[in-house]
């Protein structure tokens, strides 16, 4: 056997070793991770709890100590259409801990692992908690999961969305009114849908924006609003105001 013959069968055997490797590598970029930020304001100012007080309508003034959703079924859209696998089944979006002004810089962020890389059109979620999870109970998770608590047991539904706060209703620098919006039942869960082209890449996590006006939730486009003269608290998912919070939610996130 001459060494040429050998040199070349060592030279073909490197190269197939390094298609190999090559191939192994780009399989390990076929998923990625893609993180969700919410940053939360109240018409043109930063969202904080308990910090700031905000001007409302009819005179009044409003300030919080609570306000959070839940969302669902998060799926991407790809370039041709396509709608992916569920990336993650709940999520709570809490921003019950923004209090300064860094922290709503900061944000409230969520973490999708195992995305699959490539171009994408549109991102897709529920405001709420779907209904086949709705049907769960939180004995069935354990602590730390979104589900393990905020319940209803009198209305068999996860409370999809909290408002909490105190409103100042003559504008003279007393908050004496507690203000408790609850909101929850199947009924309400609201879908929505996100359209922005962005591409996922192995090796590096992605990254979407969401800003969310609380405003927005409390006062639509036609200057109807939550009186907080006439209504302080909800505790349910029938009442009018309730139905006019849940569709104002779905209607005031969105994405940067």
């Amino acid at each position: 056997m001459s060494k040429n013959f050998i040199f070349l069968m060592l030279m073909t055997f490197l190269i197939l070793g390094i298609s190999c490797d090559v191939k192994d590598d780009d399989d390990n970029f076929s998923e990625t991770s893609l993180e969700l930020n919410f940053k939360s304001n109240f018409g043109d100012a930063p969202l904080l709890m308990y910090a700031s007080e905000y001007d409302y309508e009819d005179g009044m003034k409003i300030k919080l100590q609570l306000f959070q959703f839940f969302i669902s079924s998060i799926r991407l859209v790809d370039e041709a259409g396509n709608e992916s696998r569920e990336l993650l089944d709940v999520a709570l979006v809490s921003f019950g801990d923004i209090q300064s002004a860094p922290d709503a810089a900061s944000g409230v962020s969520i973490s999708l692992d195992n995305v699959p890389t490539g171009k994408y059109s549109a991102i897709k979620f529920g405001v709420g908690v779907n209904e086949s999870l709705n049907g769960t109970m939180p004995s069935e998770y354990q602590a730390g999961h979104p589900l393990s608590g905020h319940y209803w047991s009198a209305a068999g539904s996860y409370v999809f969305t909290k408002i909490e706060g105190n409103a100042d209703l003559q504008g003279d620098g007393d908050f004496e009114e507690k203000l408790t919006f609850h909101v929850g039942g199947n009924p309400r869960y609201r879908e929505i849908e996100h359209n922005k082209s962005f591409e996922l890449t192995g090796g590096e996590t992605g990254l979407l924006e969401f800003a969310v006006d609380l405003q927005e939730v409390l006062v639509d486009d036609n200057d109807v609003f939550v009186d907080f003269k006439e209504v302080t608290q909800i505790h349910n998912g029938t009442a009018e105001t309730a139905v006019f919070i849940m569709d104002n939610l779905a209607k005031a996130i969105s994405i940067k």
